[in-house]
């Protein structure tokens, strides 16, 4: 007891549980809907069980795409278990959630899985048209990309913004 009343309010004072505690991030959000899809999947495999699981998996998926892991997990889960009906029924709820984000995706980004967690290179994705070939997206996928714009032409622009305000470099 002497322990727990000396290290909880040093604990609540340190500066990186302040910082963490106000922040809004998805991955809180991730972690409920994976945390509720673990429960249906973990009670009795029924169809209702696999539609509320194929629902919170897709919402853990949207909100973070951290949770496309435990989502193909509990998939194997079932399949393991030869259910392979509701597990069918799960890809088809977590699909049928999950399209009408990829479709906005494609129609503003040009993209479908801008953002989405899904390792598609881009020579795959244009062949499965899940990348229009005139995308706002220049390296769809790539890691050295910010909101699809090449951080190499950012920097390129920030160089030519220097040299228009200031002249040449020399």
């Amino acid at each position: 007891m002497k322990i727990a009343s000396f290290s909880a309010p040093l604990l609540a004072m340190m500066p990186g549980f302040i910082w963490y505690s106000v922040r809004i991030r998805p991955d809180v959000l991730a972690f409920t809907f994976t945390i509720l899809s673990i429960y249906y999947a973990s009670k009795k495999i029924t169809y209702k069980n696999a539609v509320y699981c194929g629902i919170f998996v897709s919402l853990a998926h949207l909100s973070h795409p951290i949770g496309l892991i435990p989502g193909s997990a509990i998939l194997i889960y079932f399949v393991i278990k030869k259910k392979f009906r509701e597990a069918s029924l799960l890809v088809i709820v977590w699909c049928l959630i999950s399209i009408p984000w990829l479709v906005r995706n494609y129609l503003v980004l040009g993209d479908a899985t801008q953002g989405f967690g899904l390792p598609i290179p881009r020579s795959i994705s244009l062949l499965l048209g899940l990348i229009s070939p005139d995308s706002t997206i220049t390296n769809a996928g790539d890691v050295g990309s910010l909101f699809g714009i090449s951080i190499v032409k950012i920097l390129d622009g920030m160089l030519n913004e220097f040299v228009n305000l200031y002249g040449t470099l020399e």
